[in-house]
């Protein structure tokens, strides 16, 4: 059977505040919380910017998806 991976295009709004987040989460906690909620993330910096592999890395590490 398929598998289906739910995500959107980013997860670092601040409008996602109250809706997504919580009230007063820190910016450095919006990647795991968005974690908790869906199983992808489109990372469109890799296309646009020049990759920065600690970055990357360190976003694949402290993320379980």
């Amino acid at each position: 059977m398929a598998t289906i991976a739910v995500g959107t295009c980013g997860f670092y709004y601040t409008d996602w505040l109250g809706p997504v987040y919580p009230e007063g989460t820190a910016k450095k906690d919006y990647l795991p919380l968005y974690a908790e909620r869906f199983s992808t993330v489109e990372l469109r910096y890799l296309i646009w910017r020049k990759c920065l592999s600690m970055g990357v890395r360190y976003s694949y590490l402290t993320n379980p998806c």
